[in-house]
């Protein structure tokens, strides 16, 4: 079904788009209706309920993403306020960019232990 969009009136088009939004919100219900009549016959198939099913899956899924990430230790410091650091990763801080543009190397401000 080919329809020339090219030759429809706004009114015409806005009424195609609202029809074409009600259709994808009523096939997706279809499939996730469908979808979950499969998964209800796997976990009948298996003996368990869907709930037993998915909680198993939740449990040996992969970790979040958002999992917190260790700290990195700052292995860069400002000479001139020590509360400023960076740990090397990522973008450099404004007041190292400005030192090195000022003609200061990078290892000069290398935290010594």
């Amino acid at each position: 079904m080919s329809v020339d969009l090219s030759k429809m009136s706004v009114a015409e088009l806005k009424s195609l788009a609202d029809q074409a939004a009600n259709m994808v919100g009523t096939r997706h219900q279809e499939e996730l209706k469908a979808g979950y009549a499969q998964v209800e016959q796997i976990a009948r198939g298996l003996n368990v309920t869907v709930e037993e099913l998915v909680a198993v899956g939740q449990k040996t899924g992969k970790k979040a993403s958002g999992a917190p990430r260790k700290a990195v230790a700052p292995r860069y410091r400002n000479t001139t306020d020590p509360s400023e650091t960076w740990t090397g990763r990522g973008k450099q801080p404004r007041w190292l960019a400005a030192k090195v543009a000022a003609g200061a190397q990078v290892t000069d401000f290398l935290i010594k232990d």
